[in-house]
């Protein structure tokens, strides 16, 4: 089964929301009235200290989802490409 990579730059984002929108199963947005810093998050992700960037290994599934949230941020913070 094949495996795929999903990337975040949360410094890059706005806190639009539009990937919580899209895929509210692995994004939210850390809302500023909860304390949050209002930015999206993706849950299961640890930051690579290498690349500054979160990093979380999903299956097909988790895959179009995350494409999903990838389509629509206005920043372009996510990338979700096939790790071979």
């Amino acid at each position: 089964m094949a495996k795929y990579r999903v990337t975040f730059d949360k410094e890059l984002c706005v806190g639009a929301g539009y990937c919580a929108s899209a895929d509210p199963q692995d994004w939210h947005v850390n809302l500023y009235k909860d304390g949050g810093d209002g930015k999206a998050e993706l849950a299961g992700a640890t930051l690579n200290p290498q690349t500054g960037l979160y990093e979380l290994i999903v299956d097909e599934a988790g895959a179009e989802r995350s494409k999903k949230a990838e389509a629509v941020c206005p920043v372009l913070a996510i990338k979700v490409e096939k790790v071979e």
